[in-house]
């Protein structure tokens, strides 16, 4: 996790921004993980068993308003931004399964790619086999 720090406001003014992220793959399953009830850890699934994951960094904004002696707390605000990634099946097609990264969104490198699949593959290894087909199954053991 990062140290906190400011973004807006750090020399007087209204309106105070502070930011931290959160870089650790372990620390976002911890925050997420026990309220997820459509799959395990970061893991979850869409209709159509799109696997989606909530990778990190998580970027954490807190947004006030300051206010004078005596007055009542300023509107206070929290933003988590975070990125995701999912994992395809494609099943019915003579392709394989796929990655998909919002490459429009941010820029990932081969060796974060990479991080996030090994994950993937931990998470969906312990959902089990009622969600993957054996094919996805076999896709995702050979992430290594």
């Amino acid at each position: 996790m990062s140290d906190i720090s400011s973004v807006k406001g750090g020399h007087g003014g209204v309106y105070v921004e502070d930011k931290f992220v959160v870089r650790s793959a372990l620390l976002v399953e911890m925050l997420v993980g026990k309220h997820n009830k459509q799959g395990h850890g970061c893991l979850a699934f869409t209709k159509t068993n799109v696997a989606v994951m909530l990778v990190p960094p998580l970027e954490f904004s807190y947004r006030t308003k300051r206010v004078g002696a005596g007055e009542e707390p300023g509107q206070q605000e929290l933003f988590v931004t975070g990125h995701f990634m999912q994992l395809v099946p494609r099943d019915g097609s003579a392709k394989t399964p796929r990655w998909v990264f919002d490459e429009e969104r941010a820029e990932y490198t081969a060796m974060n790619k990479h991080a996030y699949k090994i994950a993937c593959a931990k998470a969906a290894a312990a959902v089990g086999r009622e969600k993957f087909t054996p094919r996805v199954l076999s896709f995702l053991r050979s992430v290594k």
